[in-house]
Order: C-alpha cells, then sequence, then structure tokens
C-alpha cells in the first residue's frame, strides 16, 4: 500500500491522464498476439477493446485513490462475469489486467513505489483465472446489492414478478396497475418501494450484466420506472416529524438516477424538506442549491467507483462553503459497495447500501445517535 497521499494522487493522475495511449496500446499488443481476434473481431473488436481497457484503467485508478485494491479485485470479477455472458472468455481479461499492471509500472518508473499496482493487479488476474476454472465466487469478492436486501414478504413477491415483466416489456398500464392494486390490498407505498421498485432495478443490473437483456431494454424498463415513481409520489405518507432541509443528488459523470430518486422519496416521506436535483450535476450547483436551501443532510449518489474523485471534490467544496460543520453529507450507490472504506475517503460522515439504510442513517445524523 502506498502511505504519502501525494503519491496515490500522482498515480492516480497518471493513470488517468495516459489511460488512451496505455488502452490503445495493451489492446493492440493483444490482438498482435492473438490474431485469430483479430479474424473473429476485427478492427470493431479492437475499438472495442480500447474502450474496455479505458474503463478497467478508470477503475484502477479510482482503486489507487481510495488506497483500495480489493476494489478493484471486485470490479474485475464482475467484469469477468459480464464479458463471460458475452462470449469472452476471462483469461483475456486476466492478460488484459496483467498488461495493464505492466504498462502502468513501466510509465511509473523504477523510483516509484509499485506496492499498489502490484497489490492490484495480481491478485486480480488470480481471482479472474479462479473464476474461469470453476465459475465460482472467491469469497469476499462479490458485488451483491439483492442478497443484502430484506426478503419481500409473501404477498409482494408475485407482485415483484409481475412489475419487472412489466417493466422489461415496457408496458406502464402493468407497472402501475399492479402497484395500486397491492395499494389498495392495504400495502405501504414504501413497502413497494423496497421490496418491488428496489429490488426489480438490481435485478435489470443483474440481467444487462449477464446478457439476458440489451441496452435498449434497460433503458426502457429505467422509463417505465421513472413514471411509476411518479405515479406513486402522492401516494407518499407526510412526515410526522419536521426533520429538516436535505438535497440529495449526484456528481457530474453520474448518469444513474434512480436510486436517488428513490431515496429523496424515502427521505421525504420520513420528515425531510428534500430538494432533489437530479444527477450529473456541476459541484457550483450542487453548493449552491445546499447554501440557498440551508441544507444540513446532503445525500449523493455513485455508481460507479471512478465518480468517487468527484464525490470527494464536491464534499470539500461543501465543507468549506457557509454551514461548514454543521453540515451532514450520506453517501450511498453501487460505487460504495466495492470498498468497504470508499466513504471514509471521500470525507462523508456515513454511508447507506439501500433505502432503509438511507433512511435510517439520516436519522442518525440528525440525532447524534441511531435511530
Amino acid at each position: 500500500m502506498i502511505d504519502a497521499p501525494s503519491s496515490v494522487a500522482d498515480i492516480a493522475n497518471l493513470i488517468r491522464r495516459d489511460k488512451g495511449e496505455i488502452a490503445r496500446g495493451v489492446t493492440e499488443a493483444f490482438f498482435d498476439r492473438h490474431p485469430d481476434w483479430m479474424e473473429r473481431y476485427g478492427e470493431a473488436g479492437v475499438q472495442r477493446g480500447i474502450e474496455d481497457a479505458t474503463f478497467h484503467l478508470e477503475f484502477l485508478a479510482a482503486a489507487v485513490e481510495i488506497r483500495d485494491p480489493v476494489a478493484f479485485r471486485r470490479y474485475g470479477l464482475w467484469a469477468a462475469d459480464v464479458l463471460h455472458a458475452r462470449r469472452i472468455p476471462a483469461d483475456a481479461l486476466a492478460e488484459n489486467i496483467e498488461q495493464i499492471g505492466d504498462a502502468v509500472r513501466l510509465r511509473l518508473g523504477s523510483g516509484a513505489n509499485l506496492s499498489f499496482i502490484d497489490d492490484a493487479i495480481g491478485p486480480t488476474a488470480e481471482a479472474i483465472r479462479t473464476r474461469a476454472a470453476d465459475r465460482s465466487e472467491p469469497e469476499g469478492t462479490a458485488v451483491d446489492p439483492i442478497s443484502a436486501l430484506p426478503a419481500p414478504p409473501d404477498s409482494l413477491r408475485e407482485v415483484g414478478e409481475v412489475y419487472l415483466g412489466a417493466i422489461l416489456s415496457g408496458v406502464r398500464s402493468t407497472a402501475t396497475r399492479v402497484l395500486d392494486e397491492s395499494l389498495g390490498r392495504g400495502t405501504p407505498v414504501l413497502d413497494l418501494y423496497l421490496h418491488v421498485i428496489q429490488r426489480a432495478q438490481y435485478r435489470l443490473g443483474e440481467l444487462w450484466a449477464a446478457n439476458r437483456i440489451t441496452v435498449a431494454q434497460e433503458h426502457m424498463a429505467s422509463a417505465v420506472t421513472q413514471a411509476v415513481l411518479a405515479h406513486l409520489y402522492p401516494h407518499l405518507p407526510e412526515g410526522t416529524v419536521d426533520r429538516g432541509p436535505a438535497i440529495v443528488t449526484g456528481v457530474q459523470g453520474e448518469l444513474h438516477q434512480i436510486g436517488a430518486h428513490m431515496v429523496a422519496d424515502v427521505l421525504e416521506a420520513d420528515g425531510w424538506s428534500v430538494r432533489f436535483l437530479g444527477t450529473h450535476l456541476p459541484k457550483e450547483g450542487i453548493v449552491e442549491a445546499a447554501e440557498s436551501e440551508g441544507a444540513i443532510l446532503v445525500a449523493i449518489s455513485a455508481t460507479m467507483l471512478f465518480n468517487l474523485r468527484e464525490v470527494g471534490d464536491l464534499i470539500r467544496e461543501l465543507r468549506g462553503a457557509g454551514k461548514g460543520r454543521s453540515l451532514r453529507v450520506l453517501v450511498g450507490g453501487r460505487a460504495f459497495r466495492h470498498s468497504e472504506e470508499a466513504w471514509r475517503q471521500v470525507g462523508a460522515d456515513t454511508h447507506a447500501l439501500d433505502l432503509v439504510g438511507a433512511r435510517d442513517a439520516a436519522r442518525e445524523l440528525l440525532s447524534g445517535e441511531p435511530s
């Protein structure tokens, strides 16, 4: 591990700066060593390989920055599963990861502290090859949000299946009708958020990773979900206490919005006066909104590990403005599943991994003690 923060920043910045050249170099070298790949995939395959290698480098830079090689290993195993579902051998990914490690070491030079790169690259390639050999999940490396969710009550299991089928088919009328019928039977709307909609969104990610749905289907399903959330909003209960003003948002580059949207609704139902800014927003706009609203809580969503740098920069700017010490920051999203320490590294006060966790964490931040 690298001890000096400046060294961590220098290595991460070098990887980001040179990621395009490194990605092209390792991809072209890979295709030169494997001419059958050029015959099979052609120039389009080379370009896709460059894109994938760039993605690997972005995740490596993020893992360096938060000083967590295990986060890169978890990413590598996820990528191995995604590529396996698309008939790309995991051995090829392991080789590519090793190429990237060699290229980064070469650029850093012999005088650099290379221990973090060694800790990230070697174990990741080894874990990927283990996955290729037996398709098992090495302990402690999975990012499985569904398994961490509470089991849905029996009354909502069928509702969840019908709802998932409806959004995958793009049929808004069926998606809203099955939820309305459940509301009519007395199901609390927040149970629908937790046990039906949240679970369905996680299932969409699983289905895409397994190559069982297309990007277009995933986008269509997410668009239906946005409409469903708007439909359910009037049914949200009013908070019984006034917890204060809160901002919910995502940093610039964060393109996933539904999770943050649902957190905003859950916090509002719990008594917070919420302003949901959406995601992919410049830091300056978020800081300005927090100041103008007098927010005492800012909740920030991040899906991709490489967005954590922006999250950290935003938190520092929020701390430096107006309320300073009195402002509390809650973070969440898939990026924080890759690394247990990432929320501390970005300077947040706490983190949450699901909707109930976000509600409870916000309460704890307000009270200073567990809810």
